[in-house]
């Protein structure tokens, strides 16, 4: 009778959880699909970093002083939290545009690291700041923060920058600016960006500058890296070139198709489906392509597919749930995110916009972590695979780091696009510790220039189970 009652009370359990995730059928879990579906299967985008510099002039970027930008303590922060400096403001880089960007020092000496959140269309100083690695988090009560002993400012001076406009809090007053965005305009404004930083903050213009992302910036980084190479081989007159460090990508994707491949895979690495379905799933779309409609009828036979995920969590199958008060109509996001609430309410406040020397006039009432207008109006990338393999040929180094219990870009896949580079001299799979008795997880390494490591039990955003491991890792790299 026990055991009866347990596997009913399971049923109802996951009756409420399919209930409440009916209403999440663009959920972002969907995002390969996305990509999938607005890029072309055959060419390229046509990306040309030379073109670009060829026709870019930094002479109108902003320069005002670093001083007005100072943040002597954010509302609620805590009395007894470490030493760092932070700086919060706006970089004018032209036609309208203005990039608010939050900068975390601890150490002058250490090198800069430039974080770009994927999406794409989503606030780097929410999720990257507040969410992932930044030196505070923000409590249950939306208006205290608490320090972060994880903080990625404990290895690197970090930047995270809310890119392109109109999205988190910067902001266009262009009102006859292009509407689409692309990797190609993204790219472009943090590269502006950082010059009109640099014109900020001078003491830094010799300091290497590290690149990172997550997510879809495993596009929108390696495009940034190449606009670097290329502006450092075409120095304006009197410019100094921007010492590139390396490029950091977290649970990035990188290329659509092989990653696709991943996403069934990983759903029978881990349980989800039997051998028979994966079979099924894979010979059709095999047989018929990855893009056809045939494949993805098909491919709806898997919980993680292109119209959500059903009741489970696709960011990390091992993220334990947060707010277990289960009701029909509610997304399944909503049972483990609830960080985001409370970052989200924090930066409402206009005493914390003001102490970030935020105003944006996009946030009236409340500050949004993603615009799905920028997402909807994005043009998506396919792959950067070419463009990291001739970077990592011209003596670039990359550090790829994975979750592996991401359903929404799997380890698996990522794999799968890193073999598919072809590269040569590979290292077997080692182990990375955290510490002397703990596997953080393994890493392999591409032709002595591609670092691919795996974080042992973390979801896409590796810092939400395990920030220590991925602090430890970011440590052993920097």
């Amino acid at each position: 009778m026990a055991a009866y009652a347990t596997l009913l009370s399971l049923f109802f359990l996951f009756r409420f959880a399919s209930i409440a995730s009916a209403s999440s059928s663009a959920s972002p879990a969907n995002l390969l699909f996305r990509i999938l579906d607005s890029t072309r299967g055959d060419g390229d985008d046509g990306w040309d970093a030379a073109d670009i510099i060829r026709s870019f002039s930094p002479a109108s970027l902003g320069s005002a002083a670093k001083e007005a930008d100072f943040i002597s303590s954010l509302p609620g922060q805590p009395k007894d939290s470490p030493s760092i400096k932070q700086y919060g403001g706006y970089v004018n880089i032209g036609d309208g545009d203005n990039l608010f960007y939050y900068f975390a020092e601890a150490n002058a000496s250490r090198p800069l690291l430039l974080w770009i959140t994927g999406g794409p269309g989503c606030s780097s100083v929410g999720s990257g700041a507040f969410l992932q690695h930044g030196p505070f988090s923000v409590n249950s009560d939306g208006k205290t923060l608490l320090s972060n002993p994880n903080a990625w400012v404990n290895a690197i001076n970090t930047i995270y920058v809310d890119a392109p406009s109109n999205l988190g809090f910067s902001y266009s007053t262009n009102k006859n600016a292009s509407v689409l965005y692309d990797d190609k305009k993204v790219a472009l404004s943090c590269l502006k960006f950082i010059l009109g930083w640099l014109k900020k903050f001078p003491e830094y213009g010799n300091t290497t500058v590290y690149l990172g992302g997550g997510g879809y910036a495993g596009n929108v980084i390696p495009r940034l890296a190449d606009l670097i190479s290329e502006y450092n081989r075409r120095p304006e007159s009197g410019s100094s070139p921007i010492n590139l460090g390396k490029i950091i990508l977290g649970n990035p994707t990188v290329d659509i198709e092989t990653e696709i491949w991943g996403v069934i895979d990983f759903q029978w690495i881990s349980g989800m489906i039997s051998g028979k379905t994966r079979d099924e799933v894979s010979s059709k779309c095999r047989e018929t392509t990855i893009r056809s409609e045939a494949c993805r009828v098909e491919f709806r036979k898997l919980p993680v597919n292109d119209l959500g995920s059903g009741p489970v969590y696709p960011y990390g199958l091992t993220t334990p749930v947060c707010s277990p008060n289960l009701k029909p109509g509610f997304k399944i996001e909503q049972y483990y995110e609830c960080d985001e609430k409370n970052v989200a309410d924090y930066l409402s406040q206009e005493e914390v916009q003001r102490a970030l020397h935020a105003s944006s006039p996009l946030v009236s009432n409340r500050w949004i972590q993603c615009n799905e207008e920028v997402t909807s109006k994005y043009k998506f990338s396919k792959s950067s695979l070419a463009i990291i393999k001739r970077l990592a040929s011209e003596g670039n180094q990359f550090i790829i780091y994975s979750g592996d219990s991401d359903a929404v870009v799997p380890t698996v896949g990522t794999r799968y696009a890193m073999n598919s580079l072809n590269l040569s001299d590979n290292s077997d799979f080692n182990p990375w510790f955290h510490d002397k008795a703990t596997i953080g997880g393994f890493m392999e390494v591409y032709n002595g220039t591609i670092s691919f490591a795996v974080v042992r039990g973390a979801g896409h955003v590796t810092t939400k189970q395990y920030p220590e491991r991925t602090l430890s890792l970011i440590k052993s790299v920097v």
